[in-house]
């Protein structure tokens, strides 16, 4: 046999094992299947987020991301990208709680899920300084996000109390202040704050309107009265600038408007509003302006005798510029914004004209004459019978490019036949008087109604909003943080 036939028959031969073992004739076994499919989320658990937040979930298989049964989420549950962030919504969705799943990208039939409550709750707190409880007023908070919020005890209604939470919601120092009978505003300085209210002496028994500067620990530092002819108090303030304010309140028949420049009040610089004097009205909101004060409040005589409210404008002298009343409106409180090129002036109240008592807004222009499509009212979407409370209680500029004012307030709760059992409702109104946004929710921990009090903007466009919760139970000063939508 030649070489090269030699070779040949060795190739033939070799090619022809090869087919013999794959063909089964050998011993080597074919490859296990692949393990089934198993997909996880983390965080596996519900979880929060506050609207236009953010949370990240990782999975650990590769899959596709679905918010509400939507890939990729939409608009009204949130969205969520292929990394697996997901992103609130600008408003809280009905029902809030939505479904986050990842499903198998190489099995569809594999996937997982976790539940998110979608919230504009920051944080809200319930805290009891006195044994009886209390009721918070007014707040204001820093340039750094720290809150001070000021009322009184709810018993013997006779000592006023502060309390101070940093911007996420930690408590920082709670006070009762025994020496003052009443505590309802506040301005902040940076490294104190100013607190306004009243004292009261015996002989005779009258008020004397007080300002209390505290440090950082809500120790007193100094305290300035300003006794006058008859009683008084103060019981709104506004800030004008980082360090300094005004406070207004009432000194005998006048309502009067005191300044603190840097901490420095000054009994006998004052602003007294000639058009309120011998009015018998009660000062319970004030806007200061470069040439302008604007306030709002009520008339004396409560809900019984005298059930109108105000709102007024002034030069810096207290001289009206104009005035404008609101028959069978109470707790009247209001504030400004620029909308566009014009000033207008956003006032709201508690129609109690019959026994279904609503909100009452209103815009009016820089003279005082109401807007196309103003007023309107809301009566907190309630269809239980009953004695029904729905009372507006805070007002702010909705910092959103929307425009318009965001309300705070309480509402009677919606299967409630006793209208001491409330909620929270927020409410944005556009400029054209249309409803922007709605929110009812409780905020408290505490058993029982919710009153909120008071309310404001904070350094980052957060409202804060004060009061008392657990009403007719067990009282406990309220306050908490609100994410507003965009």
């Amino acid at each position: 046999m030649s070489k090269d036939s030699f070779v040949l028959a060795i190739l033939v031969a070799l090619l022809g094992l090869g087919s013999f073992v794959s063909c089964g004739g050998g011993n080597v076994n074919p490859p296990p299947p692949p393990p089934p499919i198993k997909v996880t989320i983390s965080p596996d658990t519900d979880t929060t987020v506050i609207i236009n937040q953010t949370q990240k979930f990782t999975a650990n298989v590769a899959v596709t991301w679905s918010v509400g049964g939507a890939q990729g989420g939409n608009s009204t549950v949130g969205t969520i990208g292929t990394d697996g962030t997901y992103t609130a919504p600008n408003f809280v969705p009905d029902p809030a709680k939505v479904t986050v799943k990842a499903t198998s990208v190489s099995d569809t039939s594999k996937s997982a899920s976790v539940n998110v409550n979608v919230t504009m709750v920051a944080w809200n707190k319930d805290y009891k300084i006195t044994a009886a409880g209390e009721i918070l007023h007014g707040a204001v908070a820093a340039s750094n996000g720290n809150i001070t919020a000021v009322g009184l005890d709810t018993l013997a209604q006779s000592h006023a109390v502060g309390i101070s939470y940093d911007k996420n919601g930690n408590l920082l120092w709670a006070k009762t202040y025994n020496d003052f009978a009443f505590l309802a505003a506040a301005i902040d300085r940076e490294t104190e704050t100013d607190l306004g209210g009243d004292l009261i002496e015996s002989n005779p028994v009258i008020g004397i309107p007080l300002v209390a500067a505290v440090d950082a620990n809500g120790n007193i530092t100094r305290t300035t009265t300003c006794p006058g002819n008859g009683s008084g108090y103060i019981w709104a303030s506004f800030q004008d600038s980082p360090t300094s304010g005004v406070f207004v309140g009432k000194l005998g028949d006048s309502v009067v408007i005191w300044k603190d420049v840097g901490g420095v009040v000054d009994c006998e610089d004052t602003t007294v509003v000639h058009d309120l004097d011998n009015q018998g009205t009660w000062p319970l909101f004030i806007v200061s302006t470069a040439d302008h004060y604007l306030l709002a409040g009520q008339y004396a005589g409560g809900v019984v005798t005298n059930k109108s409210s105000y709102v007024v404008m002034t030069d810096k002298s207290g001289n009206k510029i104009w005035r404008k009343n609101f028959p069978d409106v109470i707790a009247g409180i209001a504030t400004e914004r620029m909308e566009g090129t014009n000033l207008s002036v956003y006032f709201t109240g508690r129609d109690v004209s019959r026994n279904e008592q609503k909100f009452f807004t209103v815009r009016l222009d820089s003279q005082g004459n109401t807007w196309p499509g103003w007023p309107v009212e809301w009566n907190g979407d309630n269809p239980a019978s009953g004695v029904l409370v729905n009372s507006p209680s805070g007002i702010v500029p909705n910092p959103s490019a929307v425009g318009g004012i965001v309300i705070a307030g309480f509402s009677s709760k919606l299967t409630a036949q006793d209208a001491n059992d409330t909620d929270t409702v927020l409410i944005s109104y556009k400029p054209d008087g249309t409803v922007y946004w709605k929110h009812r929710t409780h905020l408290s921990s505490v058993a029982g109604g919710e009153q909120i009090q008071g309310a404001i903007l904070d350094p980052d466009n957060n409202m804060i909003v004060a009061g008392a919760g657990g009403l007719f139970n067990n009282i406990t000063s309220l306050a908490a943080k609100i994410a507003l939508p965009h």
